[in-house]
């Protein structure tokens, strides 16, 4: 048994689908926002993602199956073409020409099947991630009321604790304050907590350094 016949056979075994875990979507997709409404809102980007990708495929898918359909035809029509022959010579090559073009024509039609049942395979993964994330979402607005993405309490949840596991992430690691977050932080609205928090971390910061250097 060579080497590709036995990749065959394990890959026909054993097969890895070309999409992501449901281990993946809850921890690493959904799982890794700050604030259940961001996972909320992580959740339609990727339904959003995945379905504009669905239609995509759904219009290859039609056009390759009119492909097929073309490449049957014109497999017929070369089987049944019927060459006017000069001599008995031109015949047999004519013969032998046609042979090898109707060979050709089956290898496309078997590639066509192949790109057909990829673009099956293609199409059921991405469905399957949906099925994930919808029952995500469904989960999480059991939860949490979902909040439109303008909605201006929903954007400082958001942002608030999306700084806020930055800023802790940063203390934990012993890294000295990234001025770029910092700056963020304080365009926050007036009312914030976080903003107001990390005004008086710096004022009295100020404070220390101005008592040190007299």
């Amino acid at each position: 048994m060579n080497v590709q016949e036995k990749c065959e056979i394990i890959l026909t075994k054993h097969k890895i689908p070309s999409c992501h875990s449901n281990f993946q979507i809850r921890n690493f997709i959904i799982g890794k926002e700050s604030s259940p409404i961001a996972k909320l809102w992580q959740c339609i980007r990727e339904l959003q993602a995945r379905q504009e990708t669905i239609e995509a495929l759904e219009n290859d898918y039609k056009d390759l199956l009119d492909n097929i359909e073309i490449a049957k035809l014109d497999l017929q029509e070369l089987e049944e073409s019927v060459d006017e022959v000069i001599t008995e010579k031109i015949g047999i090559l004519h013969n032998k020409k046609k042979t090898i073009q109707i060979r050709k024509q089956n290898r496309n039609i078997e590639r066509l099947h192949k790109s057909k049942n990829n673009l099956d395979n293609q199409r059921n993964n991405i469905l399957k991630e949906m099925r994930v994330l919808i029952e995500e979402f469904d989960n999480l607005t059991a939860e949490c009321p979902y909040k439109d993405f303008d909605d201006e309490s929903a954007q400082l949840e958001y942002w608030t604790e999306k700084f806020q596991k930055e800023i802790v992430l940063t203390q934990t690691l012993g890294l000295p304050p990234n001025p770029e977050l910092l700056k963020s932080c304080l365009a926050l609205p007036e009312n914030s907590e976080l903003r107001k928090n990390i005004e008086i971390a710096l004022l009295q910061a100020n404070k220390k350094l101005i008592k040190e250097n007299n």
